[in-house]
């Protein structure tokens, strides 16, 4: 049985793929409605990561991750009448909430100072009325 051969403090920061916009028009009538939405979210996360090495190639890992999530929003709604352009909604929200990250993977140790880490986690963000994800991933590891 492997035993845990290393505890590491990981503190991490993202980001990626967190930003949606979208622009929306629609004529009805003479009336046209423009609607244009910005919205990002970005996680800051840190806690423990622990891994147990039975075969020099492999490094299998669990991590437990909390902190915080902040989402921000711009929202702009216009309306065109009789070639006559009014803004009908030009709003920012932005709140931040707990976030917990569960996961793990496997480091394919390729040498000394390389790996490839491919792993999975459950991303929980806010309380009874978040948000919850699965997200994969594939990356670099370079130690030093």
């Amino acid at each position: 049985m492997a035993t845990p051969d290393a505890a590491e403090c990981v503190w991490r920061r993202e980001s990626d793929d967190d930003y949606k916009s979208f622009t929306q028009n629609e004529t009805q009538f003479g009336t046209t409605v423009r609607v244009d939405a910005d919205i990002n979210v970005h996680t800051f996360l840190g806690g423990v990561r622990v891994s147990a090495r039975q075969v020099p190639a492999l490094t299998p890992y669990a991590q437990a991750l909390f902190r915080l999530a902040r989402a921000a929003g711009n929202i702009k709604g216009q309306a065109t009448i009789a070639g006559r352009t009014i803004d009908v909604i030009d709003t920012h929200q932005s709140d931040s909430d707990f976030a917990f990250d569960a996961g793990g993977g496997v480091n394919f140790n390729v040498s000394d100072a390389f790996a490839v880490r491919v792993g999975a986690s459950y991303l929980r963000v806010g309380g009874s009325d978040g948000g919850n994800a699965f997200r994969f991933g594939v990356g670099a590891v370079v130690p030093f």
